[in-house]
């Protein structure tokens, strides 16, 4: 990826400096590709990556020391008004509608990983969409997608049991 000047602030949201952190595949060296340009984080940002499950200590300390490099900023009532508002009218998560309500009142393009609040189109924010990789399936989930395929097979796989068991005691 080619630095993105955008010319005005901009706002990482939580999914993009995870990727960087962690060093992700398709992360994106969000030092260098923004070197030029103003870097903020909302609070809720911060609270996320540092809470995030399963972050190891050198990940802590890169986030930490990304962290010490841009600006995070606070909530305040006017970036809390916009919160509620985007939150009632276009419906994505709270810390979602957080992080666009601080790039919407900080003037910034929201750097996002996220499709979904991409998809949102929400008036004056102006979004840089990071394409993302998409995650490894866990089994819980391709269990829950395929689940009468399982127990199918599950209950082929009893019944032929049953089948070998009688016909070898026979």
């Amino acid at each position: 990826m080619t630095n993105v000047q955008t010319n005005r602030p901009v706002v990482f949201d939580t999914n993009v400096v995870i990727k960087y952190i962690n060093r992700k595949p398709g992360f994106i060296d969000l030092a260098t590709e923004y070197a030029d340009d103003e870097c903020h984080i909302s609070f809720i940002t911060r609270i996320e990556v540092l809470a995030f499950p399963g972050i190891s200590a050198a990940e802590k300390e890169r986030a930490v020391r990304f962290m010490q490099s841009v600006l995070i900023i606070p909530i305040d009532d006017e970036i809390e008004a916009t919160a509620i508002e985007v939150r009632r009218k276009y419906r994505p998560k709270l810390p979602d509608a957080i992080i666009a309500a601080t790039a919407l009142e900080a003037g910034a393009t929201l750097v996002t990983g996220d499709g979904h609040l991409s998809k949102k189109h929400i008036p004056g924010l102006h979004i840089i969409a990071v394409p993302s990789l998409p995650s490894k399936a866990s089994w819980r989930s391709v269990f829950v997608k395929y689940r009468p395929f399982w127990i199918t097979i599950g209950c082929l796989t009893v019944s032929t049991l049953v089948f070998a068991i009688l016909f070898i005691l026979k």
